[in-house]
């Protein structure tokens, strides 16, 4: 689904993308725009401004803070080593 708007704000559209809007395009955007839009939401691809994108997901992961807030004398995880495999 791709959401047409006048002016969006951002907690709209990271609620419309949180609910399965795919993209979303501005009514001044070109038409070229709004065809590319279309485009990359019909072959599955998501189509936003990368700020959006940003805060939809710094919203709703697992930030530390935010869950010690909801959870009372939460003790941080020890640090943890990554080390690289193949793919690296």
């Amino acid at each position: 689904m791709l959401l047409l708007t006048t002016v969006p704000e951002d907690d709209v559209l990271i609620d419309s993308i949180r609910f399965g809007v795919r993209g979303y395009v501005k009514e001044t955007d070109a038409p070229a725009l709004i065809a590319k839009a279309v485009s990359a939401v019909g072959a599955g691809e998501i189509w936003a401004e990368r700020r959006v994108l940003e805060k939809t997901i710094s919203r709703h992961m697992l930030i530390p803070e935010m869950i010690s807030s909801h959870v009372p004398n939460l003790q941080p995880s020890p640090a943890v080593k990554w080390t690289c495999s193949t793919w690296c």
